[in-house]
């Protein structure tokens, strides 16, 4: 009995079996974000779950990793696949891409709701808790004058108004910065600082509404807001 060997050449996989979006887009929502594709072989012996992917978020630093996105960023994406009995190792890089767009802590409004300013033995508060803020973005605190300067910053939300002698209107503003997921926004409190010419201080009057930089009232990011003027 004469046996004979039959040797076949192992093939390539060509890149355009994979049939996928040049990059997936979608905005942050908590949840993960893989790259989808389907393979469209010849012989019909190939399909994704052959291959494996990873990630690496474009940012510096970043290591590739089999961890599907959850966080805002734009990431590049591998595709490989090991030898096999009828393939050779694939490997394909740089394209596609998976990215994901941070967002709003408020969808459809350019501003926060306002904080909660209260004063006593002429200290000013700006309880920020009533904001809904959301994310890991640096919150800052600001007082402005009528004419928008900014009087002091800082990031406990305590004010000293007793250096604060005239009349006035004042606005508590609330920055939250760019965090990881989310995009700046901030939020605006106006109160009317009154002194009676004795060194007391009368508690403050809120404005009706949050009022941006502007003093334009809390509205929809949609519609055309109104002016809310100082009295």
């Amino acid at each position: 009995v004469t046996l004979y060997a039959r040797w076949e050449q192992k093939k390539t996989v060509d890149a355009s079996w994979l049939q996928y979006e040049a990059q997936t887009t979608v905005d942050y929502d908590g949840n993960a974000h893989g790259f989808q594709f389907t393979v469209n072989a010849p012989e019909g012996n190939l399909s994704a779950e052959d291959f494996t992917v990873t990630y690496l978020n474009e940012k510096p630093g970043s290591e590739w990793t089999s961890e599907v996105p959850v966080n805002a960023g734009t990431y590049l994406v591998k595709i490989a696949m090991e030898e096999n009995d009828n393939y050779l190792a694939f490997e394909m890089t740089s394209q596609p891409t998976v990215r994901i767009n941070k967002i709003s802590i408020r969808p459809g409004y350019k501003t926060l709701p306002q904080a909660k300013i209260t004063i006593s033995n002429y200290i000013a508060k700006v309880d920020a808790s009533v904001c809904g803020i959301k994310g890991d973005g640096k919150v800052t605190y600001v007082l402005r004058n009528e004419g928008g300067s900014v009087l002091e910053r800082n990031d406990t939300g305590v004010f000293d108004m007793s250096k604060r002698t005239n009349r006035a209107m004042y606005t508590f503003v609330v920055e939250v910065a760019e965090g990881t997921n989310y995009l700046a926004i901030n939020s605006y409190a106006k109160a009317k600082w009154l002194w009676d010419g004795n060194g007391l201080d009368i508690a403050p009057t809120l404005s009706a509404g949050a009022a941006d930089e502007n003093g334009i009232t809390d509205q929809p990011a949609q519609e055309q807001p109104a002016v809310d003027q100082p009295a």
